[in-house]
């Protein structure tokens, strides 16, 4: 094998990440249909939605364990059994996130394993959280209501409507949320079945650093405290997690990663069909944010630049509507 990976350097043996057959299988006529229809749709609403960035939204929830999978540690040669202290307990807690492609983060929603508001605060450390609790942490139609009717929508700007895009799970969708919704100038929109891996933003970047920063910022208060991480514990630590990863390049990352997934799966696009054509010009290499010259999302003649972005080479990203 390792002849064989030196003959061929552009490979190398790697840990799958888990997927599931369902998710596997999306085809990509399936998935350009969703884009088409997506598209047709919004723009029979409002054909401006779709150039208008801080107008498009994303939100996802995703747990997070208060005892991490430890990493590597150094321990005395022959050593049997190796061991790293934590703290027992196999509870999660949910973080609910939202973001626009402009990049503007939500405050987040945090849902604790509780049935009765516990005795302390909860969000001590990350006051600007907000608190949900259900008896095993997860998301339901009743917390979700009161993201959109307490955090979503009193955050909007006057300009409507807006669109937000969810997952096909239950708790996004009831009788209420979308009444709701309807009444404020939302429309909230599902992405493809089985396919938000390719086309969730906040999934593309987001999660996975947060992630990351969260198993480090446990490390680091079990190193400075000697104590494990606990649910009183949980917001301050999360806190610092939230302040290195919730920066709007990464947001972006996400919407740019989905118009990636675009052009892989409509890549067989003519100038004569009506699906989503996206290029890119001069790109050489990846592109991200900080690399990126001038920024536009242009749909027919319209340009909105995104005001962040830094001034770096001469990569740019446009994405043209085609008929």
């Amino acid at each position: 094998m390792r002849a064989f990976f030196k003959r061929h350097p552009e490979i190398r043996e790697r840990i799958g990440q888990p997927l599931g057959r369902e998710r596997a299988i999306v085809t990509k006529d399936a998935l350009g249909e969703w884009f088409q229809q997506m598209k047709h749709y919004l723009d029979t609403i409002d054909p401006t939605l779709l150039t208008s960035p801080d107008r498009i939204f994303n939100a996802d929830e995703s747990g997070f364990n208060i005892c991490p999978k430890t990493k590597k540690i150094i321990s005395m040669t022959g050593a049997k059994h190796v061991y790293s202290v934590t703290s027992g307990k196999r509870q999660q807690v949910t973080m609910l996130a939202c973001s626009s492609a402009m990049g503007q983060y939500l405050p987040p929603l945090l849902i604790f394993p509780y049935t009765r508001d516990p005795r302390f605060n909860a969000l001590e450390g990350f006051e600007e959280a907000f608190f949900q609790k259900t008896p095993n942490g997860w998301i339901t139609e009743v917390v979700f209501l009161s993201f959109l009717r307490d955090i979503f929508i009193p955050k909007l700007g006057e300009k409507r409507p807006v669109v937000l895009f969810v997952d096909g799970h239950s708790s996004h969708h009831s009788l209420a949320i979308c009444t709701l919704c309807n009444e404020n100038g939302v429309i909230l929109y599902c992405l493809k079945a089985h396919a938000s891996h390719l086309i969730q933003p906040l999934d593309q970047a987001f999660f996975g650093a947060i992630k990351l920063a969260w198993s480090e910022a446990v490390r680091k208060f079990q190193y400075q405290t000697g104590e494990s991480v606990t649910m009183c514990t949980f917001a301050r630590t999360l806190k610092k997690a939230w302040d290195t990863t919730a920066r709007p390049e990464l947001a972006y990352k996400g919407f740019v990663k989905q118009a990636e997934a675009k052009l892989q799966f409509l890549q067989r696009c003519s100038s004569h069909s009506p699906y989503l054509s996206i290029f890119w010009h001069h790109c050489s290499s990846r592109m991200y944010p900080n690399n990126l010259n001038l920024c536009s999302f242009c749909f027919t003649s319209s340009q909105i630049q995104v005001p962040w972005a830094r001034t770096k080479n001469s990569h740019s990203l446009s994405i043209l509507q085609h008929f």
